[in-house]
């Protein structure tokens, strides 16, 4: 199998090239020297003394990866690149007909190589490497940028609806426009329905002459939006978190709506030790707020039920709604995008399938039943 002797950056191209002229099959002192003065003695392999995992600016993303191996023709090694656990450069012959491997303009993110002879496919080994962010990718800027932008034309908004109407309307419309490139150029952990909404409800109460509520709700959206940025790389997120978000949402439409809800929680479950995937909840809740209980005002009520059977978590969201038409159901942008992404998650999964029922009967609201199977915390 492979046997990798070191790693140059595109910096080193010089040693890299005395490296390929030379008979040598061994680190040499001063190679050595380098990872450890960088690295240190403890998080060097023993064997190879190269470092355990690779940490690199991100103007470190060209690198070569020198083998041991004599290669005589690129037929002969193959490699892959796996980014944040997925494929990133599958399987594929190397470049060069030469011993090492080099691979140019890497975006940042947590890498592994993969390098194997193509006698010997079974034999692969594997070296881990991350490459930082510039600071402009990096997610604390963006929460910054978009809390500045959100704040400065949030004090715009709020200036001009003071002075005219009209002025303020296309303000509102000019400040949905930029909100909605910035949220599509992050691509946040909340989906573009719910966003819409959410928009269209700050816009409705200002259009009913509510300032100081249009503010709140506003302040509350920026909120959600910052925690989904703070997760936005985590496809789960621990029932707590999640439960804490869903929250915030329905505080936020019962702001223009004025319902009642209950959240009850079976004690038996850890809802620090589960997780589920997330924004899962919130289309289902969005749904069943506009579409079931929105217009009966005060006298709406929805109810959401967490509880364990067995070893499996149940939760049911219920609201005294309208109901649907069972046969234009699935065509719900909301409930529609839901069936898509549980269908998805069985895929991954396996075993922890994700079932959903609803139970809906027009004029007799809406129940709808999630159980995360073999779910044992």
């Amino acid at each position: 199998k492979p046997v990798l002797l070191n790693i140059y950056t595109a910096d080193e191209l010089n040693i890299f090239l005395k490296r390929l002229r030379s008979s040598s099959s061994q680190l040499e002192a001063g190679e050595i020297n380098k990872w450890k003065e960088n690295y240190g003695s403890e998080n060097l392999d023993s064997q190879t003394n190269l470092p355990k995992k690779l940490t690199l600016q991100p103007d470190e993303n060209s690198l070569i990866f020198y083998l041991k191996n004599q290669i005589d023709k690129k037929e002969d090694l193959e490699y892959r690149l796996i980014l944040h656990g997925e494929p990133y450069v599958n399987w594929k012959p190397n470049d060069f007909d030469n011993g090492f491997i080099w691979i140019k303009d890497l975006p940042p993110g947590k890498y592994r190589i993969d390098m194997r002879l193509k006698a010997q496919p079974a034999n692969v080994i594997s070296y881990p490497f991350d490459i930082k962010p510039r600071w402009d990718q990096t997610l604390s800027f963006k929460i910054m940028a978009g809390g500045s932008i959100a704040a400065f034309f949030g004090f715009i908004l709020l200036l001009i609806r003071l002075r005219q109407q009209r002025k303020k309307l296309r303000a509102a419309q000019e400040r949905k426009y930029r909100l909605e490139t910035e949220l599509r150029s992050i691509r946040s952990q909340l989906n573009p329905h719910f966003i819409f909404n959410a928009l269209g409800s700050i816009q409705g109460l200002i259009n009913r002459n509510l300032p100081d509520k249009a503010n709140y709700y506003l302040s509350g959206f920026s909120t959600l939006l910052r925690e989904s940025l703070e997760h936005g790389d985590r496809q789960n997120l621990p029932l707590v978190r999640e439960l804490k978000m869903l929250e915030n949402y329905i505080q936020l439409e019962q702001l223009r709506f004025h319902f009642k809800y209950d959240i009850s929680i079976d004690p038996a479950l850890d809802l620090h030790a589960i997780e589920i995937p997330s924004l899962l909840l919130q289309p289902l809740v969005e749904n069943a707020i506009r579409h079931g209980i929105a217009s009966l005002h005060e006298q709406g009520e929805m109810k959401i039920s967490l509880w364990k059977a067995e070893n499996c978590l149940c939760i049911g969201i219920r609201d005294n709604g309208k109901g649907f038409d069972k046969n234009a159901v699935v065509t719900g942008f909301g409930l529609r995008l839901t069936r898509e992404r549980i269908a998805l998650l069985n895929g991954e999964k396996g075993s922890q399938m994700i079932r959903m029922n609803i139970d809906t009967q027009a004029g007799q609201g809406t129940n709808i039943i999630l159980k995360f199977e073999n779910t044992t915390a």
